[in-house]
Parts: C-alpha cells; structure tokens; sequence
C-alpha cells in the first residue's frame, strides 16, 4: 500500500462548509461585537464562500471602507489573517444606514446584491437600554422590514437569518421557541413615531413600553413579529442569544 502524506490526505468539508461554499453573504452589524465574531467565524472556517457584502455606515470622519478597514486591525482578525492571508478580496462594504428607508444604500448597491447574494444575516440594531424610541424604532423595527423586502427580490435566496435577543420576551416567566404577540404591530409603532415630535413621544413612551423594561426589549419583540410578517414564504430564521 502506498503511503499517503499529509498533505495528500483530503480535506472533507463539513455540512455547515459545504452550505456556504459558493454562497455570497450579506451581513448588516458586521462592525458590532457580535458582528465580528460572525465574519470572522464565516471567513476563518468556511473557506469557500464566494463573497462577503457588509453594510457599514460612515461614522466619526471615517468613511465606511475606512471603518471597516481599522476594524479588520483588531486582535479578533489576528487569527484569519494568519491562516488566510489573502481574505479581503472576498468582502465588500456597502456604505449605508440600516435606520433609513431602503436601508440607506445605493441603487447600484442594492442591484449589486439582489443579483448576487444568497443568503442574509441581519445582526444590526441599537442594544443601547436607554435609547430613544424613535431611534430604536428605526433600527431594531424598520431596519429588519427593510431587510426582508430586500430579501424578497433576490434571485437565489438560501436562507435569511434575524438576530433578536433572548429578552426579546423578557415579560414573560417561560419562553418557548415560537412568536408572541407584541404589544403593537410593527407598521403600527412606525406610523406612531413619524406623527410624533421627540418631546410628544418621549412623554408617552413610559405608557408605550407597558411591562417592557426599555425601548430595547419592547422593540426586539416587535421585530419578532416583523420576521413572522414579513418573512411568510421566506427561509428565514430567528437567533435569540443571550447575553
């Protein structure tokens, strides 16, 4: 029998391997923590995907590439920049802003990844506890209505994934893997905050967020139900991490 060497022996791609290769990837919150540890992850252990699009906003002088950029400095890359030097040719950032309409990207951005991507993990959202309303609104409930219908005109949609919170229903005293109502619809609760002056709403919001302890988890569990909406007929999937 002849001997094999090392590094003759192949190399068998795990299942979770052998669903991203070839897949191009869209992630929104790829500059928070748990952000990070998800490019990383996806670029250190599954080699074979084709491209990574990350929606990064500009911020503090720095446009989205450059943010991006310092960020790709920090020790949690240290690892992927040994084993796959040559990584960075497979992401592209996508400057724009999951609290706006259309989620604050461009034209020619937004044909870019209908034609392109395939799956979709939608991490961003405010986790401040004491943000305002009207801005948690826009990022935790609009941002994910936006990525759904974004969703919907992909030409090769695998699989879309929405990151919650574990206390997205911290209300009750036991929680199952399934959708709650919320207090309020999301079209609803937008609606509300567009009528509203900042003082107007931040008057009522005590009253809005009924048991809720913060904008947070009040507006975490509506966007559960944005997903259940606006996700019908979609593979997505929701993530509920803890802290």
């Amino acid at each position: 029998m002849t001997k094999i060497e090392a590094n003759q022996v192949p190399c068998l791609k795990t299942p979770v391997q052998q669903f991203y290769t070839g897949q191009s990837i869209l992630i929104t919150g790829g500059t928070g923590f748990l952000g990070k540890i998800l490019v990383e992850k996806l670029l250190r252990s599954c080699p074979d995907l084709s491209a990574m699009y990350l929606v990064v906003r500009a911020k503090k002088g720095q446009d989205a590439r450059q943010r991006f950029d310092a960020i790709l400095d920090e020790p949690i890359y240290d690892l992927v920049k040994k084993e796959m030097p040559k990584f960075r040719h497979k992401i592209t950032v996508i400057e724009g802003d999951c609290s706006l309409p259309g989620l604050g990207i461009s034209e020619i951005d937004r044909e870019l990844i209908v034609r392109e991507v395939s799956i979709i993990f939608n991490v961003a959202a405010t986790v401040r506890f004491d943000e305002s309303l009207k801005q948690a609104v826009a990022i935790n409930i609009q941002g994910p209505k936006e990525i759904l219908n974004l969703s919907r005109q992909l030409k090769n949609l695998k699989a879309v994934v929405h990151v919650s919170t574990a206390y997205s229903n911290c209300n009750r005293t036991v929680i199952e893997e399934k959708f709650y109502d919320p207090p309020m619809t999301g079209d609803n609760i937008i609606k509300l905050v567009h009528s509203l002056d900042d003082i107007k709403l931040d008057t009522i919001t005590p009253t809005l967020l009924g048991d809720f302890p913060n904008t947070y988890t009040f507006t975490k569990n509506i966007a559960e139900h944005v997903v259940l909406q606006y996700g019908r007929e979609l593979p997505v999937g929701i993530f509920r991490p803890a802290i």
